[in-house]
């Protein structure tokens, strides 16, 4: 792969991916434009953020 290529492999379980995309959403305002240019490689690569769990209504002790 030369050096002027805009390719992007991406070796890790589709998860960590996931979570290293999540994360860099979260300091996205720190990291400025290299953050985006991250984020962007990450989801051209297929990258999919992770899927938010159903949410689970807790009941209250003693109520059924």
């Amino acid at each position: 792969m030369g050096s002027d290529s805009h390719e992007v492999h991406v070796d890790k379980e589709p998860r960590q991916a996931a979570l290293i995309l999540e994360r860099l959403k979260t300091l996205r305002g720190e990291l400025g434009m290299l953050g985006e240019d991250l984020i962007n490689l990450l989801r051209s690569a297929g990258i999919a953020p992770l899927a938010k769990p159903d949410s689970v209504i807790k009941k209250k002790p003693g109520t059924a």
